[in-house]
């Protein structure tokens, strides 16, 4: 368990008007836990995306849709044994997204 000290701030995003949504799950399965999160950029572009850490704490940006959501949530929807994306976007729809291996 940590003793609640912390080293400096590491930026993962600085390209945006405003972050709606962040959720933490490993997604691709390879044990270090990568980030869901959803975003208006600075152009007024509303994109969600999942980034993955390479274990370093090192995040590399993947485009899940070009949508804000609003709320996000994270569950292996189709029993595949990874997260799934539910997101409920800018326009009160629903949408899912399913994690390919």
């Amino acid at each position: 368990m940590g003793a609640g000290n912390f080293g400096g701030e590491i930026v993962i995003e600085n390209n945006t008007d405003r972050i709606q949504s962040v959720e933490i799950a490993d997604m691709d399965n390879d044990n270090d836990m990568d980030l869901v999160y959803s975003y208006k950029d600075l152009n007024g572009n509303s994109l969600t995306f999942w980034g993955e850490n390479d274990g370093n704490a090192n995040f590399t940006q993947h485009t899940v849709g070009n949508q804000m959501g609003y709320f996000i949530e994270l569950a292996d929807t189709d029993n595949d044994g990874d997260k799934d994306i539910i997101s409920v976007d800018t326009f009160n729809e629903t949408k899912l997204f399913i994690n390919a291996k």
